[in-house]
């Protein structure tokens, strides 16, 4: 594919990052491109294998059941990603044993914690809800109202019971409560955790404040 074909990506903070872990060497970053052929629009290959693509990491690493809305790390083993071959942008991570449904859909959790840094990691699920106690049970996020927002989300802890709403994570004494940010690029699958004294806040997933700094 001609390099001067290629869509460049401006953005400097991931541009810097970049450097530092492949070299100064890397003046700028181009988009993937996108095949557009009739492999793409066949349902099986020749090879019996779906094209190469850009590699990704998941992030977030929790994921939520549509149905039972239980949370759980996709490396728990509790979902499986299927892989639609005939429309791969429809390809998708399920539930494998749901009790209400079989194979729904799980999508990722719908906090994280950012710092003004620009690190992004997952949210402490168990220690927000459990604090010091000891306890791992399996978790649900429950919608309690129809408005979608943090004041109508439930966290529920199935093996000891215990439920704490959402909302206290964004005021200001749930936000100091946080863990010191890790210095995460969870995009940069390779990128070494950078050094932060930044205090990390919950904040939404797809918000604004995600990709532009405050």
């Amino acid at each position: 594919w001609p390099i001067g074909e290629m869509l460049e990506i401006r953005e400097d903070r991931l541009l810097r990052v970049v450097r530092q872990v492949l070299g100064s060497q890397v003046r700028q970053l181009k988009a993937a491109p996108v095949k557009d052929d009739d492999d793409i629009k066949r349902p099986f290959w020749k090879s019996g294998k779906p094209p190469e693509g850009v590699p990704v990491a998941a992030f977030p690493r929790w994921l939520v059941c549509t149905q039972c809305r239980l949370l759980a790390p996709i490396r728990s083993g509790l979902f499986e990603f299927k892989y639609d071959q005939v429309r791969p942008e429809r390809s998708r991570f399920i539930h494998k044993n749901c009790p209400r449904l079989p194979n729904p859909p799980a999508i990722p959790a719908r906090f994280l914690l950012a710092c003004e840094n620009g690190h992004l990691d997952d949210f402490p699920w168990h220690e927000y809800l459990h604090g010091t106690i000891p306890c791992s049970g399996p978790l649900e996020l429950r919608d309690v109202g129809a408005s979608g927002e943090a004041a109508d989300i439930m966290l529920f802890c199935r093996a000891c019971n215990k439920m704490k709403p959402m909302a206290p994570a964004f005021s200001e004494e749930g936000k100091a409560s946080m863990p010191l940010c890790r210095g995460w690029h969870p995009h940069l699958r390779v990128a070494a955790p950078e050094p932060c004294i930044r205090q990390p806040r919950p904040i939404g997933l797809g918000a604004t404040n995600m990709w532009f700094g405050n």
